[in-house]
């Protein structure tokens, strides 16, 4: 399905993104797709710049909103837990877990 196109990897920092985009041009299918691109630092990168301005890319032909383009949480794996645009520190240190007496979403300290 890859063959004569363009790939786009991204992960959350970046690291993992380094080592598939390594592992797919070293294979077969490297010589038959036409490049392969990572987001350079990752979506935590990529949201921490585009949360500092004001939604401009400095463009004047176009505008980029606060955030970028992500949507959602991105997963990290330290004590921030999720982060988005709107919340680079994270929902830290929040689990949802069922009870078993009323079987709702409750809240705890995770680690």
């Amino acid at each position: 399905k890859l063959k004569g196109k363009q790939v786009l990897m991204y992960c959350t920092g970046g690291v993992r993104c380094e080592r598939a985009s390594s592992l797919l041009l070293n294979s077969k299918l490297g010589s038959e797709v036409k490049g392969v691109y990572q987001l350079k630092g990752g979506i935590e990168k990529y949201l921490m710049e585009m949360g500092k301005g004001t939604g401009d890319d400095g463009d004047a032909t176009t505008t980029t909103p606060k955030g970028g383009y992500f949507r959602g949480k991105n997963f990290v794996f330290d004590k921030r837990e999720a982060i988005s645009a709107d919340n680079p520190d994270g929902d830290g240190g929040v689990v949802r877990k069922k009870s078993k007496s009323n079987k709702q979403d409750i809240r705890g300290n995770c680690c």
